[in-house]
């Protein structure tokens, strides 16, 4: 009550004191009536944990749309903020308790803000990973943090090979990445990411017994100095390990923790149906991941890269946005989305810029990569080759492995 006294003392009225501590609010359901009959409620607690916690669950009991806490206390003579109204009526008089109490903030109300707090956007500062083919960088604007990619395509037309030449570019720009694979298993996963990561020059060839022919390799020194290149960079899911949740949630909770720990930038998600196959309600499932992952884009300014299937189309029609598989939302909250033709890049959602286009693109068969035809192959990985000599003769020397152009464009 010392502390009302105080108030009314220096001069503010209608002040009224807890009658039983702080940690006891029975008060509220005794007042209740009473309460509702004001529009603004000053909270002005002891400048402590405990005095906090009160005020805390006093806004949730009152509404914090009416509720406003006084936060700024005046320091003692000794330079330690004071503990309550009464110190501060002691030390510093009637005066600076009143504009103390005038002070007082109004409660954010969760999930609303002020469009005028609202800082201006400009694109050209967003942190943006850049794709390294070029057609693509300058209709989408890279891969900026926040938002979500859609890679769809028919099976087999290269969504796994690009996303991994990605993840690799990512990482040459200074950034950590983390990747789930529902397909690959992780050693699958290291010898597509090392093929890619490599190089045609580094790619040589060894027979492989079983198939009867040679195949393209990379020696054991290279592999080596790849994983050192990788090492605290590159992070992938182990779908060896088993959660007490649902495939979609360990996926999350796996990717937040290497937001959070690891400081990871970009994520992939190698694909929407194996994320969520042992679900009984895919579709509606579908939809709850996408929101999921585009909250979490959001929250830990990170970008994500989401692989989906393609609904069946018949032979010669080209994928549109109704084509993708899975929920709507999936497309829905991309904010671009792109077919992967063989290897064509077909942008058929755009946020950014609205622009759709073909983009045509070449294939080497030896180190998986795909760039785009005019422009060469831009993907330059900086791992020590030093003091490694380059195979002789190259994977690539053979025909089945020599550089694809790329294929006609399809229309829209």
């Amino acid at each position: 009550m010392i502390d009302a006294l105080s108030l009314y003392e220096a001069g503010a009225r209608n002040i009224v004191s807890v009658p039983s501590g702080c940690s006891n609010l029975d008060w509220i359901d005794h007042c209740w009536n009473w309460l509702e009959r004001f529009q603004t409620i000053i909270l002005f607690g002891d400048n402590d944990e405990p005095g906090r916690k009160m005020i805390r669950e006093v806004v949730r009991r009152l509404d914090e749309s009416r509720c406003m806490i006084v936060e700024d206390y005046p320091d003692r003579p000794d330079g330690s903020p004071c503990k309550d109204a009464n110190e501060i009526l002691i030390f510093h008089g009637a005066q600076t308790l009143l504009d103390t109490l005038s002070g007082a903030q109004a409660v954010p109300v969760k999930g609303l803000l002020q469009l005028a707090d609202v800082m201006p956007y400009d694109p050209t500062t967003v942190p943006r990973i850049k794709t390294m083919i070029p057609a693509l960088d300058e209709t989408i604007g890279g891969l900026a943090e926040g938002a979500i990619t859609v890679f769809t395509g028919r099976a087999g037309s290269g969504k796994s090979t690009l996303t991994g030449q990605l993840l690799l570019n990512a990482i040459e720009q200074g950034y950590s990445v983390c990747a789930y694979s529902g397909e690959l298993t992780k050693e699958r996963f290291l010898d597509w990411i090392n093929l890619q990561a490599a190089g045609s020059d580094y790619i040589g060839l060894k027979y492989d017994a079983v198939r009867g022919m040679r195949v393209p390799c990379i020696s054991p020194m290279v592999q080596q100095r790849l994983s050192e290149y990788y090492r605290d960079r590159f992070y992938l899911y182990d779908n060896t390990e088993l959660f007490e949740s649902n495939q979609s949630d360990a996926i999350l909770k796996v990717f937040v923790t290497a937001a959070r720990r690891y400081g990871c930038k970009l994520f992939l998600a190698d694909n929407l149906m194996t994320a969520l196959s042992d679900s009984d309600e895919e579709t509606k499932a579908q939809g709850k991941f996408a929101n999921a992952l585009k909250r979490f884009a959001n929250q830990y300014h990170v970008h994500v890269i989401l692989v989906a299937h393609p609904r069946k189309v018949k032979t010669g029609e080209s994928l549109g946005q109704d084509d993708i598989g899975g929920s709507s939302a999936t497309v829905r909250l991309a904010d671009s989305a792109i077919v992967v033709e063989q290897p064509n890049l077909r942008i058929i959602k755009n946020r950014e810029g609205g622009v759709r286009r073909i983009i045509e693109c070449c294939y080497c068969p030896d180190s998986r990569r795909i760039y785009q035809a005019d422009k060469g192959d831009l993907n330059r990985f900086s791992w020590d080759k030093s003091g490694i000599t380059p195979p002789n003769p190259r994977a690539d020397s053979l025909p089945e492995y020599a550089v694809r152009m790329a294929e006609s464009a399809h229309p829209f």
